[in-house]
């Protein structure tokens, strides 16, 4: 955060002294004064009702990037002003935050959620890798919510939604960008490993599959007599409007388990490594 203040200070500073045409790079400073406060978002303001001025410039006054100057980009510059609230500036803690909060409206006001869900994996066996299974398990729903319940799953939209919370020690990076006016947050979660007798990892706990029973393997004759799990970083990708609604969410997990196998009615074992991915994904509609 220092250093992005740091920048920011810096950038005001060329302002004083640099012509206009390099003052416009600066989103929201519709009057070129280095500034970004109040009397920008009223320009902006009397631009979207039609009263334009002398200052106008497309850039400066499209402050979300829509590519569409109305109330919305007043009310940001507003934010950035008066609660210095812009997501561009945030650090983990408060990306993390911004990130729930969008979760937790969007899971709260959303009217329907298309959800799509691949298991992608290779099964090998560790004594002969030339023998091995290809494991490819599509799944997708639509589930539909009025007052948030929906009759037909018996379940609440928060049932169906993703885990909004996300502990900062749980996070190895996590970015912000706009993109064509909508925030993409970029979270990757820390690695992990589990053994049989502590099956589910920590941090990754509610976004991974229980994998100890290894049904989504179609080893439904075998029983597990070791194993362990090793997740290499669940990725989870956002979109997110600049009125705070998620539009989008791809939750990817990849993972490796290794494992010994003994089958429930013979005398076979098999050492086996299972190497593979849970690619998740959710649409909200309002």
């Amino acid at each position: 955060m220092k250093k992005i203040l740091s920048a920011v200070l810096a950038l005001v500073l060329c302002l004083s002294v640099m012509p206009s045409a390099f003052a416009a790079s600066v989103r929201g400073d519709a009057n070129l004064d280095g500034k970004v406060n109040s009397i920008d978002a009223l320009l902006i303001l009397r631009y979207s009702v039609g009263l334009e001025d002398d200052s106008y410039d497309g850039y400066t006054y499209d402050v979300n990037g829509d590519y569409a100057i109305n109330s919305l980009d007043a009310l940001r510059v507003l934010m950035i002003a008066v609660k210095n609230d812009d997501p561009l500036t945030y650090g983990k803690k408060e990306l993390l935050k911004f990130y729930s909060d969008a979760m937790t409206t969007s899971c709260m006001e959303t009217t329907a959620i298309t959800y799509t869900s691949e298991y992608v994996s290779r099964l090998v066996n560790d004594y002969d890798p030339s023998d091995y299974v290809d494991f490819y398990d599509p799944f997708n729903d639509v589930a539909y919510f009025e007052n948030g319940y929906d009759e037909e799953y018996e379940m609440t939209s928060f049932d169906y939604c993703p885990y909004p919370w996300i502990e900062e020690d749980a996070v190895k990076g996590a970015e912000i960008k706009l993109v064509d006016g909508k925030y993409r947050v970029e979270i990757t979660l820390v690695a992990e490993g589990a053994t049989f007798d502590d099956p589910v990892p920590y941090y990754n706990a509610v976004y991974a599959v229980n994998y100890v029973d290894c049904t989504n393997s179609g080893l439904e004759d075998y029983f597990i007599t070791d194993s362990s799990v090793y997740y290499s970083g669940t990725k989870i990708s956002a979109i997110i409007t600049t009125d705070g609604y998620l539009e989008f969410i791809e939750i990817e997990i990849p993972f490796e388990i290794d494992m010994d196998l003994e089958h429930y009615e013979e005398y076979l074992y098999l050492s086996a490594t299972e190497t593979g991915r849970i690619m998740d994904s959710y649409t909200f509609e309002f």
